[in-house]
């Protein structure tokens, strides 16, 4: 009998455990919610629980004390009290416990919390690990918690939308917190970097380099003839070097000689130089050589930045892919750009003034790809405007700037001498001190010219008082009708003939 009723006894207790475990039923949320499997497990934890309507609310925005609610009670008391939290709040004890910063004496328990403001607690409720790797554009979108916004990237527990930017602004919803708390746990492997960002992104990258010959293939090689060749072209900033800077000899003929011959003599090693090895596909190690030979040319100085692609360095000995390079260029861009910006702005020398811009890699105009490479900072209306194509214009050739970048950025001083003319008249006819600054990848042909899109950018209004359509009237593209003040910048389109480029 005893036996017979510790049965029961032991059958009550796993039913019991069974019920507790069964999937918490919710009106707006099924079993096949994305969801679902994280909010069970939180739900089972007794953290979090739906609403008395019998609703759970999954896209309902996360507050910070629903937040320390969720993820559940910490270990360490990290402040005594917040003048905003009494011992009365529903959560205090998850609030003083969680370990999750204020604002100064303010917990602001009812303002929605940021996925920036999780990445430390998360991290640190996941036993801090130090010395993880990542991507430079990584650790500054967190800069004061590198080792925390580190981890969460390469476990991938935080990638954003597109392995780039993490969102760090964004709010959360219920659903998405709980999925985060749960990954937070389970994820422990370190990601290769180079397979945490988007593939848009990665090919973005490497067309928008404008360097290569061979068009874009995630999983094809590189040669080193190639890549020599692609370096100098980004560390000259042209897409024909200007060989007699450096070594002139070569020791055999092939098309990329010169290329190949300058990077063994700068880089790789002068036993490398030899006609099979320049047809062969270039590692990873000597590609990143390159690229940082180029980069210290185009900032003329010694580049110091750690490109993170995988976390086993023997990966680093196999053949490139362009994947790889995109990668490594995608790090590169943020410190040394793809882009050159010139502007009217002369030098002491005389020569005209430019600077070098990183592209943008997360908000992309709807028409992006007749564009080489779209530039962060520049308005999307500016890339989305239609173009003005003249009567009978029609095919590739016309309203198609990534047909003519090459030529509009190698020729960049004759656009830069029409627009120094217009320079001059401004400050003739109506006493306006402008400068004009030039993008290479804005510029097409219209069929009464080569149109380009440039920013105006006001130095000195003078004494009277104008706005932006005295100046420019159907030309603007950006601040229509507005006041002219001094500092003040906006885009215009303009169209020379081709007659000017002529004698």
């Amino acid at each position: 009998m005893k036996k017979f009723l510790s049965l029961i006894l032991m059958l009550a207790v796993v039913l019991s455990s069974m019920a507790v475990m069964a999937a918490p039923a919710f009106t707006d949320m099924g079993a096949d919610h994305w969801a679902m499997p994280s909010v069970e497990k939180l739900v089972n934890e007794g953290t979090i629980r739906g609403y008395e309507d019998g609703s759970f609310r999954p896209d309902n925005t996360v507050t910070r004390a629903e937040f320390v609610k969720m993820i559940g009670k910490g270990t360490e008391n990290g402040k005594e009290e917040f003048d905003d939290v009494d011992e009365s709040h529903w959560g205090y004890e998850y609030i003083i416990y969680s370990g999750l910063k204020g604002n100064g004496n303010n917990f602001e328990p009812d303002r929605a919390i940021t996925r920036g403001e999780t990445v430390e607690l998360l991290w640190r409720r996941a036993g801090g690990k130090t010395g993880v790797k990542a991507p430079e554009f990584v650790k500054e979108q967190l800069p004061y918690a590198k080792n925390a916004v580190s981890w969460i990237y390469s476990t991938g527990v935080m990638i954003g939308n597109d392995g780039y930017d993490l969102r760090l602004s964004d709010t959360l919803t219920r659903a998405e917190a709980a999925a985060l708390i749960i990954k937070s746990r389970t994820s422990t492997a370190i990601l290769n970097a180079v397979d945490l960002i988007s593939a848009d992104i990665l090919k973005n990258a490497y067309n928008s380099s404008a360097a290569f010959d061979s068009a874009y293939a995630a999983d094809g090689t590189i040669t080193y003839g190639e890549m020599a060749r692609a370096a100098l072209r980004y560390a000259t900033d042209s897409y024909y070097p200007a060989y007699n800077t450096y070594y002139s000899e070569v020791p055999f003929e092939h098309e990329y000689a010169r290329d190949f011959f300058i990077m063994c003599n700068l880089v790789l090693g002068k036993d490398k130089i030899t006609l099979e090895n320049i047809d062969k596909p270039v590692t990873i190690s000597d590609a990143l050589k390159m690229l940082v030979a180029a980069v210290s040319r185009r900032v003329r100085g010694n580049f110091k930045y750690d490109i993170v692609l995988y976390n086993d360095d023997s990966a680093l000995n196999k053949a490139a892919t362009a994947k790889d390079i995109a990668a490594m260029l995608v790090q590169y861009d943020e410190f040394s750009g793809f882009s050159t910006v010139t502007s009217t702005a002369k030098k002491d020398d005389g020569t005209y003034s430019s600077k070098y811009v990183t592209s943008e890699k997360t908000v992309l105009p709807y028409n992006s790809d007749v564009y080489t490479l779209i530039t962060e900072g520049v308005p999307t209306s500016v890339y989305e405007k239609a173009f003005k194509l003249a009567e009978g214009a029609s095919g590739d050739d016309f309203g198609n700037p990534a047909k003519i970048f090459i030529f509009a950025k190698s020729y960049a001083t004759m656009f830069m001498d029409q627009l120094s003319v217009l320079k001059e008249q401004a400050k003739t006819a109506m006493e306006i001190d402008v400068d004009f600054e030039y993008y290479p990848e804005l510029v097409y042909n219209s069929g009464n010219g080569f149109t380009v899109r440039v920013k105006c950018v006001i130095n000195n209004i003078g004494t009277t008082n104008y706005v932006t359509n005295d100046l420019f009237s159907e030309s603007l593209i950006t601040n229509v009708n507005e006041p002219l003040t001094n500092g003040m910048s906006f885009f215009v389109e303009l169209t020379i003939p081709y007659s000017n480029f002529v004698g």
